[in-house]
Order: structure tokens, then C-alpha cells, then sequence
């Protein structure tokens, strides 16, 4: 864990909530490195603007005046400087958490980032492989088979992938099957499996 103290554009009293905040997030909600750098980063750029914003570094009263508005300028300027949807909205949750903290230890209170939205993020539909590298996959079924492993292994495995393919189950659904949850259905009219 880093102990190194981010340095804020604010004010000493904001400083400080900042500083619990972070080591809250460290401690008792225990997140790992890297996403409390990049909180650590999403407030630095927020109280810099901010101090852009209004002319001077913010306070804790400052912050308790903010506006939809206000949270609404910073994103447009971080949109404006090339930060995709998904960081933005990886900002905005920093944002709330901090809010939340502040609220929870009752150093202040300002619902106003509730009011805003999250930016879209598209959806990315995996892309579904060809005929030709299903069949490649399920034959050759992966690691096992190069390791050296039983060919029940090497069985179990293609039997699963083929399931995958064939079927559209996520691999947790798969995985999850018992032989009791196969359900016995017409094959052809009148003849029962």
C-alpha cells in the first residue's frame, strides 16, 4: 500500500476528509491498489477543476454548496480532455463514494451528485466464433491435451466447450449442470427419450 500522501488542490479542512477518505478506502472497505490510485487520481482532477472552476481551492462548505451543475462542468471538461464513458463513470462512482463517506461521518452533506447521471457505456456483444474454430477448439480441446492429461479429461473438456458453443450457456451455467436438470422430451411425435 502506498503511504505517500496525495497532494490536494484544496483546503486544509478538505485535505484532511480526503485523507480519511482514502485511508477508509484502504482499511475498512480494503480495495485493492489500483482502484484507490485511481480514486486517489478521479478526486485530485475534481478538486483541481474545482479550484479552476471557482477561482480558488474549495473547502468543506464549498463542496456542501455544489450543484448538479457543478459535477455536470467537471465531467464535460474531463469528456472534453478525451476521458472515455467508462472512466467517466468510474469518476462519478469515486465521487458518490466520497460524498457517501462524508455523509456517513457527518462532515457534510450534498445529495447533488445524485442527480446525476452515468454516462453510457456501450456494451460489447462478444463476437461469436466461426464454424471452423469452433470445431478447431472442441477437437483440439484446449491445454489439457498438450499437458498430457487423461483422455477423460481431454473428453470432459471438448464435451463442455461443444455444450458452449452449441448452446449459448454462459461456462458458470454449464459448469452448474447436474444430470437431474436434463428434461426428457418428445423426440419425434410419440417417442419419449
Amino acid at each position: 500500500m502506498s503511504t505517500a500522501a496525495p497532494e490536494f488542490t484544496a483546503r486544509a479542512d478538505l485535505i484532511d476528509a480526503a485523507g480519511a477518505w482514502l485511508t477508509y478506502l484502504a482499511t475498512e472497505r480494503q480495495l485493492a491498489e489500483k482502484t484507490r490510485e485511481a480514486y486517489t487520481r478521479d478526486l485530485k482532477y475534481f478538486l483541481r477543476f474545482l479550484a479552476h472552476y471557482r477561482g480558488q481551492p474549495s473547502s468543506l462548505e464549498d463542496m456542501a454548496k455544489l450543484t448538479p451543475r457543478d459535477f455536470r462542468a467537471f465531467l464535460a471538461a474531463r469528456r472534453e480532455t478525451g476521458v472515455s464513458s467508462r472512466s467517466l463513470a468510474r469518476t462519478l462512482s469515486a465521487l458518490r463514494m466520497f460524498f457517501r463517506f462524508l455523509d456517513r461521518r457527518k462532515i457534510l452533506k450534498n445529495d447533488a451528485i445524485l442527480a446525476v447521471q452515468t454516462p453510457k457505456i456501450p456494451h460489447g456483444v462478444p463476437k461469436p466464433l466461426s464454424v471452423a474454430a469452433a470445431v478447431s477448439l472442441t477437437r483440439d480441446a484446449g491445454p489439457g491435451e498438450a499437458a498430457g492429461a487423461p483422455e477423460w479429461v481431454i473428453a470432459r473438456d471438448s464435451a463442455v466447450l461443444t455444450l458452449l458453443y452449441g448452446s449459448g450457456l454462459r461456462i458458470s451455467e454449464a459448469l452448474g449442470l447436474a444430470r437431474n436438470d436434463r428434461q426428457r422430451r418428445p423426440i419425434a411425435a410419440g417417442i419419449i427419450e
